[in-house]
């Protein structure tokens, strides 16, 4: 089949081989490469007293997006929900791995513009996009694989909380939950709101300062209190949340009051990426001294403890923490 040179070229007209030679120009080597592009690994170089952090997740067109998102939007997206992962043991980013998978019949510029946005995100976190793959598949569907260095010792796993630990969280909550839901019953500018739900900023800097602290730490794709039930699980704890100290994000409200439900029934749903984490009450002054001078936000919102118990503190009362948060297959039904 002939070439074309027309934007709206295809990836089943470029080839395989074709899409990925003209990714080495839109995709420049660094100096610390030591395989370049299109060889069939990486070859990236540890610094002293840091351990390999990898983690791999996926975005969905009709799962994670809707047709006709724009692509960068999608790009970045990939990149973001990987980025937060290495945020959660406190990584320093290296790079992305990325594997399209996409109908024959994608124009190669959308393909191309994924990468780009992918590429934009990495760069924000000093980071890049490595090398990766490109398969056929019916729907389109990026994954990606983020790369990075963690400290020994310093890693936040889930079953490092203690009870008496206190729970924080940093930006806000709700904004996940308070958005899907702005779309589900088409409040707002569709457009606008899929922008705002899409733009994920993982806390990768965020993790690599509150590492010196936490016990343990997740980031809160899956909302917070499934993070919080999937800390106690790993750690054999429970948690109390203080409902008056929670960060609700600025949708939150304005959604809530649009449908008549109470913050709280928003703030659980999910797609928040914050870091939830356990921080013991000796180290809280001496967080919050590092916390204002590296200049983001930290809420401190409850404690774990040592009944296996999730609970909400609400108006003078306790109900259980409510059991909802995003889960990829019960989502699907």
């Amino acid at each position: 089949m002939p070439r074309s040179d027309s934007r709206k070229e295809t990836l089943i007209q470029a080839t395989e081989q074709g899409f990925h030679e003209r990714l080495k120009a839109l995709l420049p080597p660094s100096p610390k490469d030591l395989l370049p592009l299109g060889d069939d690994c990486t070859a990236i170089a540890p610094g002293p007293g840091e351990v390999l952090l990898a983690s791999t997740d996926s975005v969905a067109q009709g799962t994670h997006f809707p047709p006709g998102t724009p692509a960068r939007l999608v790009g970045r997206l990939a990149a973001a929900v990987n980025l937060s992962d290495l945020a959660a043991n406190g990584g320093r980013p290296e790079g992305l791995l990325s594997c399209l998978l996409l109908p024959p019949s994608t124009e190669r510029r959308w393909a191309e513009e994924v990468l780009l946005g992918m590429n934009e995100t990495a760069r924000a976190h000093g980071a890049r996009v490595l090398g990766g793959d490109t398969k056929s598949s019916p729907v389109p569907i990026v994954v990606a694989t983020a790369l990075g260095w963690g400290r020994r010792g310093k890693l936040m796993p889930r079953s490092g909380a203690r009870a008496g630990d206190l729970i924080a969280v940093t930006g806000t909550v709700g904004r996940g939950g308070a958005l899907v839901t702005a779309l589900d019953r088409g409040l707002g500018n569709r457009a606008r709101v899929l922008q705002e739900l899409l733009s994920v900023e993982p806390r990768c800097r965020e993790g690599m300062v509150l590492r010196d602290f936490a016990h343990a730490a997740i980031d809160s794709s899956d909302g917070l209190a499934k993070s919080l039930r999937l800390i106690g699980s790993a750690s054999g704890v429970g948690a109390r949340v203080d409902e008056k100290r929670l960060p609700y994000h600025p949708a939150v409200g304005r959604v809530a009051g649009k449908i008549s439900l109470a913050p709280s029934d928003l703030a659980f749903l999910g797609g928040d990426y914050e870091l939830v984490l356990a921080i013991p009450p000796s180290r809280k002054s001496a967080c919050e001294r590092r916390v204002r001078r590296a200049g983001f936000p930290l809420h401190f919102i409850g404690e774990f403890t040592r009944s296996r118990t999730f609970r909400l503190e609400q108006d003078g009362d306790e109900r259980p923490l409510p059991e909802v948060g995003w889960d990829s297959f019960a989502s699907q039904s």
